[in-house]
């Protein structure tokens, strides 16, 4: 077992949370986040008996799934959101529940457990499938947090809500023309990017004017919705979804480049899915770090069969795989910690090898004595019986 796992199950078991360690079942409309340490969260979703789930996962790439038993459990959910915040903690919002009912509060994760439901100050209008990323900058109205558009019971939303957890408030922006339901959201260089509403477009949010822009560009992603999609530093990667326009799951894949504002089509996923999640997973364990795949799981395809593979797209080839990338300084420092404990063994058996030379060498000087000593003991023998002969 490695000490990954064996320092998370004791801080579990301080916590008074369980753990099982399995593989999530097949599901759609999850979410999952990224996690401080470089592993990923994953909660809920709807399985292909059109249940509505309520686990909790926790995938590394050390240690692959592990399911979290947290002493806090929200409601079954699906359609929602989940948001990573800069103190480390992740804010999940939005969504239908067990019972079909669109939720109006939030839960916040942290050291391994949910907390219980929280309120906002302010009621909140029930949503699903929104667009929602975090956003690194100082914002008005201290929000951390953006979501825009989504489903509510009576259609479509256009507002635009930021959140700040930390105080349970939110407060209501610029809407969006046009709906955007389960669309992409990314966020770089203080603004909103919302990716795959409109063809050969994009539209952009800035806080501090608190106005959208639309930008035309080609090539782009056809409009889509229910695509996996996640963020790596200034890039954001969209896998497969529902065409809006053909009405099909799609098979291609494409990244968005927020420094110039430009797509490239990258090369297509093995599957047409869409109700997929993606997100991060670096094997250093840091968040910072080079090694970084994008694990994509669940979904369904063109014929409704769930997805139960994980796929990994390596950000630094272009490949996809059935296993992350490997840190290969971790190897090294492996490799060399091996090399380490061969050279001691090699050290030790050299050492064990002089001692025993100089324990021959000490045994064999003294048996050589020993028979010094007994040649001496006899000639004072002989001596003994010359002496009495002449005395007696």
């Amino acid at each position: 077992m490695r000490w990954g796992l064996i320092v998370i199950s004791a801080f579990l078991l301080l916590a008074g949370v369980s753990y099982a360690a399995e593989a999530p079942a097949p599901r759609f409309y999850h979410a999952m986040s990224e996690l401080s340490d470089g592993s990923a969260l994953l909660y809920g979703g709807v399985n292909l008996n059109g249940e509505t789930l309520g686990d909790t996962w926790i995938y590394s790439v050390e240690e692959g799934w592990t399911e979290i038993i947290p002493t806090n459990n929200p409601r079954p959910l699906s359609g929602h959101e989940m948001i990573l915040l800069d103190d480390g903690t992740v804010f999940m919002f939005a969504g239908r529940d067990e019972n079909g009912e669109l939720i109006d509060h939030y839960y916040k994760f942290e050291d391994f457990d949910w907390s219980p439901k929280l309120d906002f100050e302010t009621p909140f209008p029930g949503y699903e499938m929104m667009n929602a990323c975090y956003i690194e900058s100082e914002l008005k109205d201290g929000a951390a947090a953006g979501a825009v558009g989504g489903l509510s019971n009576n259609g479509p939303n256009l507002i635009n809500y930021w959140f700040d957890p930390n105080i349970m408030g939110y407060v209501q922006k610029a809407s969006i023309e046009t709906p955007a339901v389960d669309s992409v959201a990314v966020a770089s260089n203080g603004n909103m990017y919302l990716l795959g509403v409109a063809p050969n477009s994009f539209y952009v949010y800035n806080p501090v004017t608190d106005a959208w822009e639309t930008k035309t560009v080609n090539p782009a992603p056809s409009p889509r919705y229910s695509s996996a999609h996640a963020q790596v530093g200034n890039t954001g990667y969209i896998f497969g979804g529902m065409s809006t326009e053909e009405r099909g799951p799609l098979n291609d894949a494409w990244l968005f480049d927020m420094a110039t504002e430009t797509f490239v089509q990258i090369e297509n996923p093995p599957f047409d899915l869409y109700g997929a999640a993606a997100v991060p997973v670096y094997s250093s364990g840091d968040r910072n770090g080079e090694d970084v795949s994008i694990l994509i799981f669940g979904g369904v395809d063109g014929s409704g069969n769930a997805s139960e593979d994980d796929v990994f797209y390596n950000t630094d080839d272009g490949t996809y795989t059935e296993e992350p990338t490997v840190d290969d300084d971790a190897d090294d420092d492996v490799d060399d910690d091996s090399d380490d404990d061969a050279d001691d063994d090699v050290d030790d058996d050299l050492d064990d090898d002089a001692d025993d030379d100089v324990d021959d060498d000490s045994n064999d000087d003294a048996d050589d004595d020993i028979d010094v000593d007994d040649d001496a003991n006899a000639d004072d023998d002989d001596n003994d019986d010359d002496a009495g002969g002449c005395c007696g």
